[in-house]
């Protein structure tokens, strides 16, 4: 696991020692970042379900205005600062939380250029995030939100505009259209 672009290319990330996190592998995120662009300048990105926050640390690594990086696992944001450190990618606009996911969305007063979103594949924490990222409006003009899972993503009201498969791994990509 490392940062494959950007400032900090080729640093290597800690892991957390738990079978309960599924890092975002290379080959995914490099797809990702290939779809949104190289350069994430000015972004301000929500790293939901952030595990070691290779997602986050790599929109660091290509520009990105903020990150705030949220898991519920203590162990996992505790190897958050770690990479943070490690890659020296803290440009002062950093956050970090240790709490639920639905605790953060209905609380946060900020608009996000990019959500990525990767729950535990067995959950419905996708679509409930989704759910609330519409309902609080957390995504800004153009932004988009992005989920990885397995198998289909069932949502209530969005569709994605755009998915791509990685062997049993899905990024699904959501937007709100005008009129929404």
């Amino acid at each position: 696991m490392r940062i494959v672009s950007g400032k900090a290319r080729g640093h290597s990330l800690y892991m957390v020692k738990s079978t309960a996190t599924r890092p975002t592998a290379d080959r995914i995120k490099e797809a990702l970042f290939n779809i949104l662009g190289q350069d994430l300048t000015g972004y301000q990105v929500l790293d939901l379900f952030a595990g070691i926050g290779s997602i986050g640390l790599e929109a660091l690594s290509r520009g990105a205005a903020s990150v705030t990086f949220v898991d519920v696992q203590q162990a996992c944001t505790d190897i958050i600062k770690r990479n943070i450190a490690h890659t020296k990618l803290d440009n002062g606009r950093v956050s970090i939380i240790n709490s639920d996911y639905q605790q953060v969305l209905k609380n946060t007063l900020e608009k996000f250029d990019l959500i990525y979103l990767d729950p535990p594949y067995a959950s419905n924490y996708a679509a409930v995030a989704l759910e609330l990222i519409r309902g609080y409006n957390l995504l800004k003009e153009n932004g988009i939100a992005v989920v990885e899972h397995d198998k289909n993503l069932i949502t209530d009201s969005w569709q994605p505009y755009r998915q791509k498969k990685y062997g049993q791994i899905y990024l699904s990509f959501f937007r709100i259209e005008e009129g929404e």
